[in-house]
């Protein structure tokens, strides 16, 4: 499961000790009591208790929440999605070209906001590199890995660089994708495009030792053995794309349904994908088209039909090829709240992880001390009586939240109140 806040941010947040976060104890690291326990992978191995899988789920959840309310996301991401094309309002009145009153490109608003690029999210294999662990605070336990790449790359932004379980450590045959990577981690790239990458043993334990019955609280993984974690990691460049030349890798695609009777025979070719059955009522055409960002903050993107010349290395605007404008449009981006230092901004970590706490069902362990962020973040301001006939009272509009009344639910809303892209019209 991907999220924007990586699981080891999130576990740093609530202050639980890193080796029992990650299922990892020996004789002299073993939890010093019940309450404070070794969490599993998965809810159904633990004993009325949530797993980071059940985390992972909470902390989705509450990304996706803020993401509908604030109309960005907390962290840059890659979205693909189809959006109407603009039309007239007047039911028979078409565009003929892709030019509004004011002369300019035509724009489509996405569903997100702080766009940072237009392209095809990339994923580019830089090279294999071999781990060393170290003991970093002198304890005696290997905590700290460091990995340098043999390969080099002509990336110089660290932020495009992205680290993932190699292939033989990944499960199912899957490909190298956002359930594989390992974050935070420290990244740098030398003069030579040699990439170093250095972070957290406990994110490189070997990801079947965490599968099957046998990985329950009863039976954690040993840190002092160095054949529980990974020798090597994969590195990618993980980048956007703006130069696609086909409808399957271009920044934007127009789409024109087929025409109805008695209109079969429209003006068409030029730009559009041709078809063997323009009568067929399934099918569609497809133009590769460019787009610019008119307005990264609120989403604003101006896509138009493009042709690339590979002679001269340039793209130009081309004519629609049909006689009506585009039904939808295919955008492909990336967007969300900038990256600091190459993590989500300190202020959106604390609001995701708080949100996330206050999601979850069950809680990781067995009592409220060990359990302290979630037990604060989880209770209900609504209470009008409990424990000792506790009595609470907020404001309506904290009452009214639509995230809930949860401590976590109610300072997320304060931020989106605060922070929130509001659409208005001019009547």
């Amino acid at each position: 499961m991907s999220t924007l806040l990586p699981l080891e941010t999130f576990r740093r947040i609530v202050h639980y000790h890193p080796f029992h976060f990650f299922g990892l104890a020996d004789s002299d690291n073993a939890p010093v009591s019940q309450c404070n326990d070794i969490i599993a992978k998965y809810g159904w191995q633990a004993s009325d208790a949530a797993g980071r899988d059940d985390i992972l789920q909470a902390i989705e959840t509450a990304e996706s929440k803020l993401k509908d309310y604030l109309r960005w996301s907390v962290a840059p991401h890659w979205v693909d999605e189809v959006l109407p094309f603009p039309q007239f309002h007047q039911v028979g009145n078409r565009y003929t070209a892709n030019a509004a009153v004011d002369g300019r490109w035509m724009t489509v608003n996405a569903t997100e906001g702080k766009i940072q690029a237009v392209g095809q999210e990339t994923l580019t294999l830089i090279g294999t590199a071999t781990i060393t662990y170290s003991d970093a605070d002198g304890d005696g336990l290997s905590d700290t890995f460091t990995a340098t790449t043999v390969a080099t790359t002509t990336e110089t932004d660290s932020d495009d660089i992205d680290v993932y379980f190699g292939s033989a450590d990944r499960l199912d045959n899957e490909s190298a994708n956002d359930n594989w990577k390992i974050a935070p981690v420290q990244k740098t790239i030398n003069g030579n495009g040699t990439v170093t990458v250095r972070g957290r043993a406990w994110l490189l334990v070997k990801p079947i030792l965490y599968e099957g019955l046998a990985a329950t609280q009863g039976s954690p993984i040993d840190p002092t053995v160095a054949a529980n974690f990974v020798t090597s990691v994969e590195v990618y460049r993980h980048y956007t794309n703006p130069d696609g030349t086909t409808v399957d890798t271009s920044q934007a695609v127009l789409i024109w349904e087929t025409a109805a009777y008695p209109n079969f025979a429209q003006c068409c070719g030029g730009t559009v994908v041709s078809l063997t059955n323009t009568t067929d009522p399934a099918s569609y055409y497809q133009a590769v088209a460019r787009a610019g960002i008119r307005n990264a903050e609120t989403g604003e993107l101006n896509p138009a039909a493009a042709s690339y010349d590979a002679t001269n290395a340039v793209w130009s605007a081309v004519t629609w090829g049909l006689c009506v404008p585009p039904d939808r449009v295919r955008m492909r981006y990336k967007a969300g709240n900038p990256l600091v230092r190459g993590e989500m901004t300190r202020q959106l970590q604390t609001i995701v992880a708080r949100l996330a706490c206050a999601e979850l069902v069950v809680r990781p362990t067995a009592c409220d001390v060990a359990n302290r962020e979630f037990y604060r973040w989880q209770f209900d301001l609504a209470r009008a009586a409990g424990n000792n006939d506790e009595q609470y009272r907020i404001s309506n509009q904290d009452l009214n939240n639509p995230l809930g009344t949860r401590a976590g639910q109610v300072q997320a809303w304060k931020y989106v109140l605060d922070q929130a892209h509001v659409t208005s019209f001019v009547v």
